[in-house]
């Protein structure tokens, strides 16, 4: 009877395998190539939907402050709005760069702004948004009381702006959550207070610092916003480290009052330390 019972038991076990591997593979079949999303009926895509994108290029120190090659990656999955984390403004370490006015030559996406979380290096360290579509009200949200780097803290913003696109207004975030676990709860209160009723039109999209269902993901889907990639595959969208990502810590997050995403990407790249995730989102 025992060696039934095992025989049994292991029967069931590898059937449960089996149909895990199956949804697995089901979903790396699902898996979108940037450069087949960005060549699909793009008529259809981009009369009534948002290309978006999120990216912390780490001020370019991984391409060898060449924002070429960074330029060369957001490119390649040709977002109308795309939000920017670890951004240098006129700084030594990255020789006096404008970064935001840079990339925004770059790629063509001439409406940009750049909003600065501190003074740093004989310039400013911050985010950015950059589109294609003009903006307005830009401004930053504080989402905490630093206002200095000091004992492993430092202070975290994120940068918004009202877009005016296809004849749909919006309001786009960049977020750069803490490190530190036991800030991130009040990161995402000030977030949410600062969208107030206007969270159902919001795309939020940046560094969280921290993996799926955790605190500010789980404040979001809280407040009636969509993960745009989990919205389209079950499993991965790794974003870093780059180079062999383990672990899903960038985001792009959709009000209630959007479409189902359409598609949502992974750009496989090494010219950060992150790689970014993009989406198509119907308006």
């Amino acid at each position: 009877m025992r060696s039934l019972g095992r025989l049994l038991l292991g029967s069931l076990l590898a059937l449960f395998a089996a149909g895990c591997a199956a949804d697995i593979a089901a979903d790396v079949d699902d898996e979108e190539d940037p450069e087949e999303v960005v060549a699909s009926d793009a008529s259809a895509v981009s009369a009534s939907s948002l290309r978006v994108m999120t990216y912390n290029i780490k001020y370019g120190a991984e391409s060898g402050l060449d924002l070429s090659k960074i330029a060369a990656v957001i490119k390649e999955s040709n977002p109308d709005v795309l939000a920017l984390q670890e951004v240098d403004e006129g700084t030594r370490r990255s020789g006096g760069k404008k970064e935001t006015s840079e990339l925004a030559a770059l790629t063509g996406m001439r409406h940009y702004f750049f909003g600065a979380s501190f003074d740093f290096d004989g310039g400013q360290y911050g985010q950015a948004i950059l589109s294609k579509y003009p903006l307005s009200n830009t401004r930053v949200i504080r989402l905490d009381s630093h206002t200095k780097r000091a004992n492993g803290y430092e202070p975290r913003i994120a940068v918004a702006a009202d877009v005016a696109a296809k004849g749909k207004r919006l309001t786009f975030v960049s977020v750069h959550a803490s490190l530190h676990e036991s800030e991130r709860d009040d990161n995402a209160r000030a977030l949410l207070a600062a969208l107030g009723p206007g969270v159902s039109r919001a795309i939020v999209a940046g560094d969280f610092n921290e993996t799926p269902g955790k605190t500010i993901g789980d404040a979001l889907t809280g407040a009636g916003m969509v993960d745009a990639y989990k919205e389209k595959h079950r499993f991965f969208g790794f974003t870093a480290p780059a180079k062999l990502p383990t672990k899903r810590i960038d985001f792009i997050f959709r009000g209630k009052a959007f479409g189902k995403t359409a598609h949502a990407w992974v750009p496989k790249t090494t010219a950060s330390d992150h790689r970014p995730v993009a989406a198509v989102i119907p308006l």
